[in-house]
């Protein structure tokens, strides 16, 4: 009786939702559906209700955001219905899954599309997946685009200060350990399974975004609360893996504002990042005290060809961006080598400062300055270093928060570095960063 209660209050949440603007929001999202993936996308009507609490939305991803073009879908929207995508075409695993899969690598000309092989080892892990943990994966995917919406933190206001949280995944994090059923399409998931909100829980610890591990954005502190699961036997091997899961889904549309129908993102050097990152992570399941952190950079070091560097400048250098190859690291060492000598000495500083946002920043001045890896460090690395700086010497006063990183978000908008790029040294010097971690201009 009060499941049929429970599924009753859902669905009355829906109707009193669903008056003119619901109604527009959600056609707006049929009207997209139809335009990009014709009748190839399978998605419940609920899973397009949740997602229409984004549609109008300000907040955006700064991510790649000049490809955002006026009046475009929200592009949360636009990623969430890709990450779907992606993730029916795991599940399938046949040839043509694969070939729709890659189509938007080919079509935007990327160095190393995924190989057929790499895409097959992807779809077997989502193939072994149980139906619960399929459902979890889509359920975590629509959830994952609306947190942060005004509707997700008018609900969520009572029980998180919603103002001290602007990273979604943190948002998440905190709503499901202290109320999932804010959000109706997880509220429907834990009625009709007992053991989903646990699995919730699971795939949104605090401060542990796979993607952000990929570039090392966190430093050691982002196996901090895996590794913390694991000694208390919170997850094993099969949680582990469904985590996992999710993040295979969240990267290959991690650009579905760009190209919707397939992944632009999940090339064959980032699904070969992934599984030597998620490999060093299995190791934590037997020794939950392994630190993957350098392992991981001495990997990426030996990627861009640094492997005879001394220590700490390789490890530094591997942190930088989200590069891949030999020549790739010959540019940014050129780079680095024709900064001043301050700079240099500052980027190369053993007590390295952790950053977030840095690879969104140097992404997009890189999208801006066509791949010139040389002109972005030019234009970048001085800002870099001074926030640093600025970081280290509020930290030393006490006027950073417990437990902020230095954080890039506030300037990685495209328009923002377009001003930035313009900066001369005495503005640059002015440059400060607040009580949250954010460099401020």
């Amino acid at each position: 009786m009060l499941k049929k209660f429970l599924g009753a209050g859902i669905s009355i949440y829906f109707i009193l939702a669903s008056g003119s603007s619901l109604a527009d929001d959600t056609s707006r999202i049929r009207d997209y559906i139809r335009d990009n993936f014709a009748n190839k996308l399978q998605i419940s009507e609920q899973q397009i209700q949740q997602l229409s609490w984004i549609v109008t939305h300000k907040r955006r991803t700064y991510e790649m955001d000049r490809y955002i073009k006026p009046g475009q879908m929200h592009s949360e929207v636009s990623r969430a219905l890709t990450r779907l995508y992606c993730l029916q075409l795991l599940k399938s695993g046949s040839k043509q899954s694969y070939d729709q899969f890659i189509a938007a690598q080919l079509v935007s000309n990327q160095i190393k599309p995924l190989s057929f092989n790499s895409f097959n080892k992807l779809s077997r892990h989502i193939q072994e997946l149980k139906p619960l943990d399929y459902e979890l994966i889509e359920t975590s995917t629509v959830m994952s685009a609306v947190s942060l919406s005004a509707e997700a933190s008018r609900l969520a206001q009572a029980a998180v200060n919603v103002d001290q949280v602007s990273d979604n995944f943190e948002f998440l994090s905190a709503t499901v350990r202290i109320d999932a059923n804010i959000y109706p399409i997880a509220a429907k998931l834990i009625q009709e399974h007992d053991n989903a909100k646990k699995l919730l829980y699971v795939l949104f610890p605090p401060q542990t975004n796979f993607r952000h591990m990929l570039y090392t954005e966190g430093g050691a502190n982002m196996f901090k609360y895996l590794r913390a699961m694991i000694k208390h036997q919170y997850i094993q091997r099969a949680e582990l893996d469904l985590w996992y899961a999710y993040w295979i889904t969240h990267i290959a549309g991690f650009r579905g504002h760009i190209a919707a129908e397939g992944s632009v993102y999940l090339t064959e050097q980032v699904f070969q990042a992934m599984t030597q990152l998620k490999a060093m992570i299995d190791v934590m399941l037997e020794s939950p005290n392994y630190d993957p952190l350098e392992p991981y950079l001495e990997y990426r070091a030996g990627l861009l060809g640094f492997t005879n560097l001394p220590r700490e400048q390789r490890l530094l250098l591997a942190h930088l961006g989200s590069l891949y190859t030999i020549e790739d690291g010959r540019s940014l060492r050129t780079g680095v080598q024709q900064l001043s000598l301050a700079h240099r000495n500052q980027l190369l500083d053993p007590e390295h400062v952790t950053t977030t946002y840095g690879p969104a920043l140097f992404a997009n001045t890189l999208d801006l300055m066509d791949r010139n890896i040389e002109q972005t460090v030019a234009i970048m690395m001085p800002i870099y270093c001074k926030a640093i700086q600025s970081y280290k010497q509020a930290a030393m006063r006490g006027g950073i928060k417990a437990g902020a990183s230095l954080s890039f978000s506030k300037i990685c908008a495209t328009a923002i570095i377009k001003k930035i790029i313009k900066l001369d040294a005495a503005t640059v010097d002015l440059m400060t960063v607040n009580a949250d971690g954010e460099l401020q201009i």
